[in-house]
C-alpha cells in the first residue's frame, strides 16, 4: 500500500507550468514545472529506509506572520535558551518546555512560498541539467586561500558518499526555507538565509534569519537564542526589519504611521540597538568565542548523546569580512552536525563553508537535487516506497533553498565565459539600442512592459537646492544623486524583474525632479545592478540586462526591423 501511494505520487509530482525558467545552463528557455504540495514521511529514527510514518501536520509558524509581537525579544543573558520537544505528540507535533511557549517545528503540507506573489520558485524541467550554481554537490572552485583543486574534489567525493539526509533534515531544513522567506526582498545584495540549531532530534534551541545586510547571518542569531543572549532569534531578526522599514519611512519625511505601528517601531529600534551592540562584540576579535565559546560542549554525559545539529539553508560562510566566518562560529559554539540546504555559489565561498566546518570536525551533510535517497533498496515495497518518498522530500526542500537564493545565484555567476565582467555601455551597438527601444513600445502597446515605480516614500534629491551658477548647481546636482540611498528592497525588487523580463522601465519621478537626475540615478541602478540603459526619456529610465541564457535576441530583433 505505502509503495503503491509512493509510486503513484512520484509519476504525478511535475505539471506544465505558468512560466518559463531561466535556467544558467542551456541554450533556450525550457519550460518550467511546479511540484505537488509536498508530504514528509516521520522517521521513526534516523536511519532513511525506516522513515516511514504518518504525514506531518500543517502547522501556522509565527515566522508566517510578519506582524507578531516583538515582546519576547528582548535581551536576557541569565536565563537559560527556550526549547521545544518535537515528539510527534499533540495537535501540533510539538511539546513545549517550562521556558515559554515555542513554535510548532512540523512542516506545511503545502509548498512553502505559495501565497505569496514576489517570491521566486524554481523547478527545473523533467531530464533537464541543474545548472552548476544550482548544484549542492558541485566541488569547490574558490575561497579566501588557494585550495588544491584535486585534493578538495577528492576530500568532497569521500564525503558526499557518506551523505545521509532523513526525513528529521528534510523536516527541520523546510522549517529553515521558511524562516529564510520572512527575509526575502530585504536583504539586498546578499541573500536571504534561515537557519535552525536542533538538539538531538527533536528539541530546537535555536532559529534566525538574516534581516538584511550589514547585520548578523540567520547562523549567529539562531546562535544569539541558543546562548541566551536574545529570547527568540527569530523575532529579533524580525524587529530589525521593522526597524529598517521604519526608517526608511521616517526619511522620506512622511509620516503616516497609526500608534500600534509606531510602538512595535520602536520596540525594534531598542532590539536593533542591542543586537548592534552583540554584533560589536561578534566583530572584535575573539568575539565568536566570547559570545558562543561552547555553548553545546555539555559536561553532562547523557547530553553529549544529543549533539547539537544546524540546518542552514545556504552554506555558512568561510570568510572574513565585516564579521567573523558562521562557519567558524558553528564549529566554536559545539554544533557537530550541519545540514546545508544549498551550496552556496559565491566564489568566496563554493564549498569553503563546507571544508572549514569539516577541518574542524564538523559532519556535513548536502541536501542534492535528485538525491540519493530515491536509489533503489535491496529491501522489500515498502522500504523502497520509504525511500522514494524521503527523495522527493529531499528534493522538493532542495529546490525551496534554491529558489530562495535564485537572484542571488544568477547575480554573482560569471556574465562572460571567461569569468570577468561584462561592460554592456561598450558591448552595446546603436542598432541593437534601437531595437530594444522598440521591443519595449510594442511591449508598453499591448501592457506587457515591466515598470517599476521609485518607492512613494523612499529618499529624493531637492533639485532646487544648488550652488550660486549653472556649473555649480550641475555638479551639486550629480553629487547629491549619487548619494541618495538606494532602498534595498526596492533593489531587489528591480533585480528579479530584470531576471525574469530582461528588460524593465524605472519610474524615477519621485525621487528626482530635473531630467538629468534621472538620466544620472539610472545609470547608478543599471551600475549597480549589472544592467544597461537603453533610454532615458523624461523621468523614466529603460534598463536591460540579458539573462542566462538571454531570451532576448537582438540580433534577431534587428533584422525584424530593418
Amino acid at each position: 500500500m505505502q509503495a503503491t501511494f509512493v509510486a503513484a505520487r512520484m509519476a504525478t509530482t511535475r505539471s506544465p507550468a505558468r512560466r518559463r525558467l531561466l535556467a544558467c545552463w542551456w541554450a533556450a528557455a525550457a519550460s518550467a514545472s511546479s511540484c505537488l504540495p509536498l508530504r514528509v514521511v516521520a522517521a521513526s529514527s534516523s536511519a532513511p529506509s525506516s522513515a516511514v510514518g504518518r504525514t506531518l501536520s500543517s502547522s501556522s509558524s509565527s515566522s508566517s506572520s510578519s506582524s507578531s509581537s516583538l515582546s519576547s525579544a528582548f535581551v536576557s543573558t541569565d536565563r537559560p535558551s527556550r526549547v521545544v520537544k518535537c515528539d510527534g505528540s499533540g495537535d501540533d507535533g510539538c511539546r513545549r518546555s517550562s521556558f515559554g511557549r515555542r513554535r510548532a517545528a512540523s512542516v506545511a503540507s503545502a509548498p512553502l512560498g505559495r501565497s505569496s506573489s514576489i517570491q521566486p520558485r524554481l523547478h527545473l524541467p523533467r531530464g533537464a541539467p541543474s545548472p552548476r550554481w544550482m548544484s549542492s554537490s558541485s566541488s569547490s572552485s574558490g575561497g579566501e586561500e588557494d585550495r588544491d583543486d584535486d585534493d578538495v574534489a577528492a576530500a568532497s567525493s569521500s564525503a558526499d558518499a557518506d551523505n545521509v539526509i532523513t526525513a528529521k533534515d528534510v523536516e527541520y531544513m523546510t522549517l529553515a526555507a521558511r524562516h529564510a522567506r520572512i527575509g526575502f526582498g530585504n536583504t539586498y545584495p546578499n541573500p536571504a538565509v534561515g537557519c535552525i540549531l536542533v538538539r538531538g532530534e527533536d528539541e530546537i534551541v535555536g532559529e534566525g534569519f538574516h534581516p538584511r545586510a550589514g547585520l548578523p547571518h540567520a547562523e549567529v542569531f539562531a546562535l544569539f537564542e541558543a546562548c541566551g543572549h536574545v529570547d527568540d532569534g527569530v523575532e529579533a531578526a524580525r524587529a530589525c526589519v521593522a526597524a529598517s522599514s521604519s526608517s526608511s519611512s521616517s526619511s522620506s519625511g512622511k509620516d503616516s504611521e497609526s500608534e500600534e505601528e509606531k510602538a512595535e517601531a520602536a520596540k525594534g529600534k531598542m532590539m536593533e540597538k542591542t543586537v548592534l551592540n552583540l554584533l560589536d562584540i561578534y566583530a572584535s576579535e575573539g568575539g565568536p568565542a566570547k559570545l558562543f565559546g561552547g555553548v553545546f560542549d555539555d559536561d553532562d554525559e547523557a547530553r553529549r548523546d544529543d549533539p547539537v545539529t544546524a540546518y542552514v539553508t545556504l552554506e555558512p560562510c568561510c570568510h572574513y569580512g565585516r564579521t567573523p566566518p558562521c562557519a567558524k562560529s558553528l564549529a566554536e559554539a559545539g554544533v557537530r552536525r550541519v545540514v546545508v540546504g544549498f551550496r552556496d555559489p559565491n566564489p568566496r565561498v563554493d564549498g569553503g563553508g563546507v571544508s572549514m566546518l569539516r577541518d574542524n570536525g564538523v559532519r556535513v551533510d548536502l541536501f542534492r537535487v535528485g538525491g540519493a535517497g530515491g536509489e533503489a533498496t535491496a529491501g522489500g515495497g515498502e522500504e523502497q516506497g520509504a525511500a522514494a518518498a524521503l527523495a522527493v522530500g529531499e528534493e522538493e526542500a532542495a529546490r525551496e533553498c534554491a529558489a530562495v537564493v535564485e537572484c542571488f545565484a544568477k547575480r554573482i555567476a560569471p556574465p562572460s565565459p571567461d569569468g570577468g565582467p561584462v561592460n554592456y555601455d561598450e558591448t552595446m551597438t546603436g542598432a541593437k539600442r534601437r531595437a530594444l527601444r522598440a521591443h519595449a513600445g510594442r511591449k508598453k502597446a499591448d501592457g506587457t512592459l515591466k515598470i517599476v515605480h521609485w518607492p512613494r516614500d523612499g529618499p529624493s534629491v531637492d533639485a532646487t537646492k544648488g550652488g550660486g551658477g549653472d556649473n555649480d548647481a550641475a555638479d551639486d546636482l550629480e553629487e547629491r544623486v549619487r548619494s541618495l540611498p538606494l532602498d534595498h528592497r526596492w533593489m531587489e525588487e528591480v533585480d528579479r524583474h530584470l531576471w525574469e523580463e530582461e528588460l524593465v522601465q524605472l519610474k524615477l519621478t519621485s525621487a528626482v525632479a530635473k531630467k538629468k537626475g534621472a538620466k544620472i540615478l539610472g545609470g547608478r541602478i543599471a551600475d549597480e545592478l549589472g544592467a544597461h540603459v537603453a533610454q532615458v526619456v523624461g523621468h523614466t529610465a529603460l534598463c536591460y540586462r540579458p539573462g542566462l541564457p538571454p531570451v532576448l535576441d537582438l540580433d534577431e530583433m534587428i533584422r525584424k526591423d530593418r
